[in-house]
C-alpha cells in the first residue's frame, strides 16, 4: 500500500462484507456497519448494484465485478473467523493485526467483556476512525494501535497500548499474511508468540499456491500491493508449530462453503479455494518453551 493513503484491498474486502450483509445469502454472517465504513466512491458502487443501476464507467464496472467476488470470498470467512472467536476458550483480549475497515468490537456481542485492540498502517488506521467516529464499540474497551508492519515492532507497538502478555490473547490475523515476505511473516509471528499466554489462539488467512493466488497477486500488484508469500498446508502448520501453536482447522475457499451448509460454486472450487483460514491454539507450557528455546 502506499503511505500516504488508506490500503485499496481492504476496501475491496469490506466491499464483500456490503454486499454480503444486503444480500442475506449466508447463515452467520451479519455486519451492517460495512456499507458506511467504505470510501465513497467504493460505497457509490455498491449503493448503485443494490438498486440495480447501471455502473457509469469501466472502473464502477471493474470495482462491481470484485465486490461481486469479494462476497464469495470475504463472507465465509467472516463466518467462521467469527466463530473461532466465540469459540475461543478465553479472550480477554482481542488483537486484529491489520484490521483494515474491521467492526468485529462494534458488532459482536461475545466481546463485551474483552480489550480489542486494532492493529494497522496510520494511514489505513486514520481513513478508518474517521468514518467510525459515530459508532459505539459493544467491546469493552477499544484501543487503536498505528504501526507500520514493515518498519516498526508490532510487539514493542502492544506493550506501549497496554496489551497484557500475561493474559491470553486471540489473534486475528486476517488479510495480511498474504502481503508479507516469508520472514516477515516470521517476524510477525514471533513478536505474536512472545505476547501469547496459555489459552492464546491464532485465527488467521493465508494463501496456498495456485494458479488463482497468482491471479489475485497480480491484481494487487497492479495497485501497489503486491502479495509476496504463499505456504501450503504443511509449511502453515510446521511455521505455527515453531511458534509454539497447534493447528486445529485449516479450511480452503471451497471447504469453508460446504462446513458452512452452502452450496459450492464453480468460484468457490475453483478460483478462491486457495485462500484459507487456519485456527492454531497456544501448544502447553513446556513444549512453546522448547520451541522458544530451539529457535
Amino acid at each position: 500500500m502506499k503511505n500516504d493513503r488508506p490500503s485499496e484491498t481492504a476496501s475491496f474486502v469490506t466491499m464483500g462484507r456490503a454486499l454480503a450483509h444486503a444480500h442475506k445469502r449466508l447463515p452467520g454472517f451479519d455486519d451492517p456497519f460495512a456499507l458506511a465504513l467504505l470510501p465513497d466512491a467504493h460505497r457509490q458502487v455498491i449503493e448503485r448494484r443494490l438498486d440495480g443501476r447501471w455502473a457509469r464507467n469501466r472502473r464502477e464496472a471493474a470495482l462491481g465485478w470484485v465486490a461481486e467476488v469479494m462476497e464469495r470470498l470475504v463472507g465465509p470467512r467472516t463466518v467462521v473467523i467469527d466463530e473461532a472467536l466465540r469459540e475461543s476458550p478465553r479472550r480477554p483480549q482481542v488483537v486484529i493485526v491489520a484490521a483494515g475497515l474491521d467492526a468485529r468490537a462494534y458488532r459482536l456481542a461475545e466481546l463485551s467483556e474483552s480489550i480489542v485492540f486494532e492493529v494497522d498502517h496510520p494511514a489505513t488506521q486514520a481513513a478508518k476512525r474517521s468514518r467510525a467516529a459515530g459508532f459505539t464499540p459493544v467491546a469493552r474497551e477499544l484501543r487503536h494501535v498505528a504501526v507500520d508492519l514493515l518498519q516498526q515492532s508490532l510487539g514493542d507497538a502492544l506493550a506501549g497500548a497496554g496489551h497484557d502478555a500475561w493474559l491470553p490473547t486471540t489473534w486475528v490475523i486476517e488479510g495480511i499474511i498474504t502481503y508479507l515476505r516469508r520472514s516477515e511473516v516470521d517476524t510477525v509471528l514471533r513478536a505474536v508468540a512472545q505476547r501469547s499466554s496459555p489459552g492464546s489462539r491464532i485465527v488467521a488467512t493465508y494463501n496456498e499456491p495456485r494458479w488463482s493466488e497468482r491471479l489475485f497477486g497480480g491484481v494487487g500488484a497492479r495497485l501497489g500491493e503486491p502479495a509476496r508469500s504463499s505456504f501450503s498446508r504443511a509449511e502453515m502448520r510446521a511455521l505455527l508449530g515453531r511458534h509454539g501453536f497447534d493447528v486445529s482447522a485449516d479450511r480452503d475457499g471451497h471447504e469453508r462453503v460446504v462446513y458452512l451448509g452452502v452450496a459450492p460454486s464453480l468460484v468457490d472450487r475453483h478460483v478462491i479455494r486457495f485462500h484459507h483460514v487456519v485456527v492454531a491454539d497456544r501448544a502447553p507450557v513446556t513444549r512453546s518453551v522448547q520451541a522458544v528455546a530451539t529457535r
